[in-house]
């Protein structure tokens, strides 16, 4: 994934746990990540683990794609000593693939360890099978990225 080095920050600076919280992020003019919008979820039962606000995100999503803005996947924070995606993640991961048009063929799963670093993993369909994967994260001046929409 790469991603500008201002969402990366901002990513970096979301709150630590708990409770968990976590966002979308989108790309503009390719696919570098430009965008990035904040959730704090629905509140579960432990408040420790981050429910997404659905119609929030999809409402977001919606407008983002009125503006030409690509949805990109999905976010959320843990803390170091949860350093992997949860069995329950990985679920849920699967589930919102699953629900994507066949159009979209990958999302981005960053897990973000406030102050610390992010971890990200992409799922991609083969076929019938989505498989989740750690990924490289590249972080992209905004100067690198200008050039790079220039050179395509």
């Amino acid at each position: 994934m790469k991603v500008t080095k201002n969402i990366y920050t901002k990513l970096l600076n979301c709150p630590r746990v708990p409770p968990e919280c976590g966002g979308i992020i989108g790309s503009e003019h390719g696919d570098v990540i430009t965008h990035v919008v904040f959730d704090k979820g629905c509140l579960s039962d432990a408040g420790i683990m981050y429910i997404p606000n659905t119609q929030f995100l999809n409402q977001t999503i919606a407008e983002w794609e009125k503006s030409g803005i690509k949805f990109r996947g999905i976010f959320h924070i843990h803390t170091p000593q949860w350093a992997e995606l949860s069995n329950e993640d990985r679920v849920y991961i699967i589930d919102i693939l699953k629900a994507m048009p066949a159009s979209i063929k990958f999302l981005y799963f960053p897990l973000v360890f406030p102050g610390i670093q992010i971890k990200n993993y992409i799922a991609q369909k083969i076929g019938n099978v989505i498989d989740i994967v750690d990924d490289d994260i590249e972080v992209i001046r905004k100067e690198e990225e200008s050039q790079n929409e220039k050179n395509k």
